[in-house]
């Protein structure tokens, strides 16, 4: 199973985003000063959605790169924040930004390091377990070249028995974690 670019934007349109917090996650709340990042400092947040922790990662003072395949989801985010936003096309992605925040419109894998600039730091809080077993390495090898070597990161995931449930979310073991991310 690949990456379903047309499943997720499906999901979007018919309003089937039941992941979404209507809150900040208390684990980011929790676990990011642990990461000892300075103000300042840019975060890439993949498969974005519209998540609130942007909102919580901006106001603590960093500058918040999103990556979203939905329109939808992003154009969303920025209007239920109430702010403009401005727009510009670079290659095959949108870029939506307004203030600290940054939203890339587009398959992840088609991101280029150039459309997200510098990233000090990788907020995945449901991405990974967002993606079939089949897609997670390349997935994480993307993100590693879109963050960069020295880019620190928090990864919010769950474990459960794979067979009780088809997904997504998926389960990824703390195994299968450190396979991804043990060298990165």
């Amino acid at each position: 199973m690949q990456m379903d670019v047309e499943f997720w934007k499906k999901r979007w349109v018919d309003g089937e985003i039941g992941w979404r917090n209507a809150d900040f996650n208390p684990a980011l709340i929790k676990h990011w000063p642990s990461l000892g990042l300075e103000l300042g400092a840019r975060v890439l947040v993949p498969l974005c959605g519209k998540t609130l922790d942007m909102i919580w990662l901006a106001k603590k003072g960093y500058r918040v790169v999103g990556i979203e395949v939905s329109s939808q989801a992003a154009e969303s985010f920025f209007k239920e924040q109430g702010v403009p936003f401005r727009e510009r096309i670079e290659g095959s992605v949108r870029i939506l930004e307004w203030d600290r925040m940054t939203v890339i419109v587009g398959d992840i894998f088609d991101v280029l390091p150039e459309n997200v600039g510098h990233i000090d730091a990788l907020y995945d809080r449901a991405a990974t377990v967002a993606l079939p077993e089949s897609v997670r390495t390349r997935y994480v090898e993307q993100v590693s070249r879109l963050a960069g070597p020295s880019a620190r990161g928090l990864l919010l995931t769950i474990a459960y028995p794979q067979e009780q449930m088809d997904g997504p979310p998926f389960s990824v073991p703390c195994t299968e974690i450190e396979e991804l991310y043990g060298k990165r």
